[in-house]
């Protein structure tokens, strides 16, 4: 998020959504609002600010407090939910951001008790309220991830997925306890059950989703022109466990973006980009399969790839709660498939809840192309990705530390940022770091795998 929009943020202070809480230490204050909001709509605590929006940022090491967090979440708020924390950059004064999406699977509890967001108060429900939770869940339908899967057995499941992500939620969520039976390791995500395999959990982790539910193929197809028609000269049905399918399609958005020399008006200096901002491309793939519907037969996801623009429709259609004016600034955040979601954020596919619409809003911005544009119709929902051919107006430079890694490197080399910051940039933050690599990633100079303490980078043949 930019320093001026949280800056901003913090002077109108706090509301039904935003809570501000001044100290990493006040687990208790930050368990019981994290609830509240599970609870109600939805917000975002923000630590490290004051009451009044001052900014005291949290001390060093960072990451360590972000630990803590996570474990006191995991242990202590019942049902286990989707909740993302992440650090911010304010200058010299990090922060840390917890998102809080609107709950799924109210009441939700903390050390035994039930809280609600009331205005800019988080405050115990009284009997009446915890009735009112009660009795919505009950009247609630079973949304379609967490309904049990027909015919999945242990043999359709993909252990090496499993294990993977296992592995992943230890490095990125540490309340998530070791473990290598893949049914508790399923259990614990919600997607297996005495019962069975959850359909979330079969979209996710079988062999081939798509013998039990057609609808789980994503088409990638790439046409001769800028009009919509049948004149095409590529087209796939793409299948698999769905972080596989995620991969697939990456590969071939990879493939189709090509790289583009430009001169600046300013300068003769040269600038190479991607035609399409990778970071972009990514956070439009994973907001098309993990909030499409996928209890429609008739449903499915596409890829559409034209000359000058990239569409990505999946079936569904926007929360009641949400329009298409409101993914263009801040907004709540409600996942449509929390558990899928939590796996893509455990695999480091997701960063943080509700905000990816304006990273690939920036991304494009960045990278001198059109504003994205999304559409909510019957038929699902469509975002349009432009293509950049000119640069944008303040086109920049490498700083020193990129100019020598890429100078040093050759393609298909892989890089952590933990190495880059030991070679290229030493005395540099980790955040700082992350920067210098998110930026040659958008440039289209490397590709990012793996998330978490995994996380490496790919130098790319541009």
């Amino acid at each position: 998020m930019k320093q001026k929009t949280l800056l901003a943020r913090f002077r109108k202070g706090e509301d039904s959504s935003n809570e501000f809480v001044a100290r990493a230490a006040s687990v208790e204050a930050i368990g019981k609002t994290a609830t509240a909001f599970l609870n109600t709509s939805g917000g975002t605590i923000y630590v490290g600010v004051g009451d009044d929006g001052t900014l005291h940022g949290v001390g060093e090491p960072v990451e360590r407090t972000v630990e803590t967090i996570e474990r006191m979440l995991s242990e202590r708020l019942s049902p286990s939910s989707f909740v993302t924390v992440t650090i911010e950059d304010i200058g010299d004064d990090p922060i840390i951001v917890i998102d809080v999406p609107a709950g799924h699977d109210r009441p939700y509890v903390f050390d035994g008790a039930i809280f609600i967001r009331s205005g800019a108060r988080t405050k115990p429900a009284d009997s009446a309220m915890v009735r009112k939770l009660v009795q919505a869940q009950v009247e609630a339908p079973q949304r379609w991830e967490r309904r049990i899967s027909p015919s999945m057995t242990d043999e359709d499941l993909d252990i090496d997925e499993v294990l993977a992500t296992a592995r992943a939620a230890q490095e990125q969520d540490a309340g998530f306890v070791e473990t290598r039976e893949p049914h508790e390791i399923l259990r614990r995500l919600s997607l297996w059950r005495s019962e069975g395999f959850t359909q979330g959990g079969d979209v996710l982790f079988s062999h081939d989703p798509s013998i039990r539910h057609p609808q789980c193929r994503v088409q990638f197809v790439v046409f001769e022109d800028d009009k919509a028609g049948d004149e095409y000269h590529n087209l796939k049905w793409l299948t698999g466990p769905l972080l596989d399918v995620a991969d697939q399609v990456s590969r071939e958005l990879e493939s189709i973006n090509a790289s583009r020399v430009l001169f600046s008006e300013e300068s003769l200096k040269r600038d190479q980009r991607k035609r399409y901002a990778p970071r972009a491309l990514r956070e439009a793939l994973v907001n098309a399969l993990v909030h499409r519907d996928y209890s429609a037969y008739s449903g499915g996801a596409r890829i559409a790839v034209y000359p000058s623009r990239i569409e990505f429709w999946n079936s569904g259609s926007l929360p009641d709660e949400l329009s298409t004016s409101d993914l263009k600034r801040e907004h709540p955040s409600v996942p449509v498939n929390p558990d899928i979601a939590k796996v893509f954020y455990l695999r480091g596919q997701m960063e943080q809840l509700g905000r990816g619409t304006l990273k690939i809003m920036r991304a494009c911005e960045e990278i001198g192309a059109r504003k994205p544009v999304w559409k909510d119709s019957k038929s699902g929902v469509t975002l349009t990705i432009y293509a950049a051919d000119k640069l944008p107006l303040e086109a920049s430079e490498f700083n020193e530390r990129q100019a020598a890694y890429l100078e040093a490197t050759q393609p298909g080399s892989a890089i952590s940022p933990a190495d880059y910051a030991a070679t290229f940039a030493q005395g540099l933050t980790p955040r700082s770091v992350r920067r210098d690599l998110v930026d040659l990633e958008d440039r289209g100079f490397v590709r990012r795998e793996g998330g978490g303490p995994s996380t490496v980078y790919i130098r790319l043949d541009t």
